[in-house]
């Protein structure tokens, strides 16, 4: 047990199980802390809440029932259909090629890296290290406090200036390629950025930047036409009425 709010307990079992799997050895125990914070938060609303037996009015009840089916529904869904969802690298490279100009950049862009810790000084110490050959990938890994990058040698992807903190912004458009900021200080800490790339707006995306989006496009559309599918043979199984207005210019 981590918490207790009245009878109501959280355990470490609960906690762990809202992490993401490949991201458990990545979260501090100040982020576990704030988890803690914010459900002991909604715990005590909640319990407030049944105490005035909001639970217990009719509009709760019917938009409990219709998340549980809408949870049953897609777990079914999932569970039968889920292999006829894969989208193959031949399939993303084909949707990539034929759609290509839906892929351009809106603004100019920059891909930079980033290693963030605690104080000014520790910044100064990362940026030395780096001026005279340190790996950056190695440092990231070793001293960086973003758990999502830190093991990604540091790296932010492509970003807009509107898209960044604007000091982040700021320091990584005024970078030349492959060269190191001074210590940029943001409410996270101190940052210190490698600018890996500039794009101009109006370019492409190349594919590895998107395939993702791509797979979830294609994704979706499996989806829709495997369960639209699943659904009229359905049809033919169940008996199904309609009366009244509900009956007429529908199937």
């Amino acid at each position: 047990m981590v918490a207790k709010v009245n009878q109501r307990a959280l355990t470490e079992e609960d906690l762990e199980s809202e992490i993401p799997a490949g991201s458990k050895e990545q979260v501090t125990v100040d982020q576990k802390r704030e988890y803690v914070r914010r459900w002991i938060r909604n715990e005590l609303l909640y319990q407030e809440a049944l105490k005035n037996k909001i639970d217990q009015e009719k509009d709760i009840q019917q938009r409990i029932e219709q998340i549980i089916k809408d949870v049953v529904v897609t777990n079914f869904v999932e569970r039968e259909f889920v292999d006829s969802f894969t989208v193959s690298p031949d399939e993303i490279k084909a949707y990539y090629e034929e759609n290509k100009q839906t892929f351009l950049r809106e603004e100019d862009e920059v891909r930079a890296s980033h290693i963030l810790v605690k104080t000014q000084e520790q910044a100064e110490m990362v940026r030395t290290k780096l001026v005279f050959g340190a790996n950056f990938g190695k440092l990231a890994a070793e001293q960086s406090l973003d758990p999502d990058t830190k093991f990604r040698a540091g790296d932010l992807g492509y970003f807009s200036r509107e898209m960044a903190h604007p000091a982040i912004a700021e320091a990584a458009f005024g970078l030349e390629k492959e060269h190191f900021s001074k210590p940029v200080e943001t409410e996270w800490g101190f940052h210190v950025l490698k600018l890996t790339d500039k794009k101009k707006k109006g370019s492409i995306r190349e594919i590895w930047e998107v395939e993702n989006l791509i797979a979830n496009i294609l994704s979706n559309q499996k989806r829709i036409e495997v369960v639209d599918r699943y659904i009229e043979s359905l049809k033919k199984k169940y008996d199904i009425k309609k009366y009244g207005w509900a009956a007429e210019g529908t199937s």
